[in-house]
């Protein structure tokens, strides 16, 4: 089905069969295809084909329908990696990807986390896939909690600027490189050099590499415990495990 099929209204349900998973449904719909601003009681009400009164039967107000919408995306969209598939590092990265995907896929969405933000179950699982990575990784309850909100700043805070800033565009990378040139050559001789190059850095990158620098930072800071003070989560011994370059899980 075609967006424009999807945006016409639906025949009008039967008195008493409106229930929530429909609301959610249509709701996702119009966040897909039109933008979270779209998403209005009256707006679902004409997609479902359905009074408003009956949509006040199942959600309170639009805050609520907010808070449904984005706790279903969690839910739906977003594959949070259990604790056996793979690495703290790869569950990371999975993670990572999972979430911009979703968060370029629903227009509106990363602005609706970083103004309103959400407690949902499913989004309260998302929360607890990520310190549960930290977890694995080596941090105490202390710096797990404070790591956490760095991770949550790299994850969503690099996609909402990606949307809404232009410091790292290619337009302003070539309009800095343009300045460099007019100047003799050896001036600024290392600009003039990779000017070009960052003109074709892409946004997907740019968060690729902030995942990497973060799971760089993680390996090797100084709060994380070591092996042998953590138990292992298969009963292996943990002199086996690989430990992808941290200083403080090597063996002397």
């Amino acid at each position: 089905m075609d967006r424009q099929e999807r945006t016409h209204t639906r025949s009008p349900l039967p008195w008493g069969t409106l229930n929530r998973d429909q609301i959610v449904v249509a709701a996702l719909d119009i966040a897909r295809d039109e933008g979270l601003e779209a998403l209005s009681i009256r707006r679902l009400a004409d997609r479902l084909g359905v009074s408003r009164m009956a949509l006040y039967r199942h959600i309170s107000d639009k805050d609520d329908l907010l808070d449904l919408v984005a706790d279903a995306i969690a839910d739906r969209d977003l594959a949070v990696p259990e604790a056996d598939e793979g690495s703290w590092e790869e569950r990371l990265r999975t993670l990572a990807h999972a979430m911009r995907s979703q968060l370029l896929a629903y227009k509106g969405l990363t602005d609706l986390i970083v103004t309103r933000g959400n407690r949902g179950p499913s989004v309260l699982k998302l929360t607890e896939a990520i310190l549960s990575i930290l977890d694995d990784a080596g941090f105490d309850a202390h710096w797990a909690a404070r790591y956490y909100q760095s991770v949550i700043d790299v994850l969503v805070g690099r996609v909402h600027r990606e949307l809404h800033s232009a410091l790292t565009s290619p337009e302003r990378a070539e309009r800095m490189t343009a300045a460099a040139m007019a100047h003799p050559p050896e001036a600024w001789p290392r600009l003039r050099e990779i000017g070009p190059h960052l003109q074709t850095v892409t946004a997907e990158e740019i968060y690729e590499t902030e995942i990497e620098l973060l799971i760089g930072g993680l390996r090797s800071a100084p709060q994380r415990r070591s092996r042998s003070s953590r138990p292992h989560p298969t009963g292996a011994d943990p002199e086996d495990e690989h430990t992808l370059g941290c200083p403080l899980c090597e063996s002397t």
